[in-house]
């Protein structure tokens, strides 16, 4: 299983994708914290632990040109057994 490191809450098993069971919080990009303004249109996805709030992932996500699918970018178990066309949103 994957579990958070600091409460040990379940984020699924090995093989699934932990995204799909973290809390997660969408928001605009801070132009105030940038060096170079970027689109307006790009967000941040935020995922944190449903179990204690740290902060697991920040994705950054146009929709527009996406789906709300959460990106499957760390995949956790026996590499021989991945799924490749998982990794990447279809």
């Amino acid at each position: 299983y994957v579990r958070c490191v600091r409460c040990g809450q379940w984020l699924g098993r090995v093989g699934e994708n932990y995204k799909v069971y973290a809390a997660r919080r969408t928001r605009s990009v801070p132009q105030d914290a940038l060096i170079s303004p970027i689109r307006p249109d790009i967000l941040f996805q935020e995922y944190l632990c449903p179990g204690c709030g740290v902060l697991l992932q920040v994705d950054t996500w146009c929709p527009k040109l996406d789906s709300d699918e959460p990106l499957w970018d760390i995949q956790v178990g026996n590499p021989k057994s991945w799924n490749r066309s998982l990794v990447s949103r279809s």
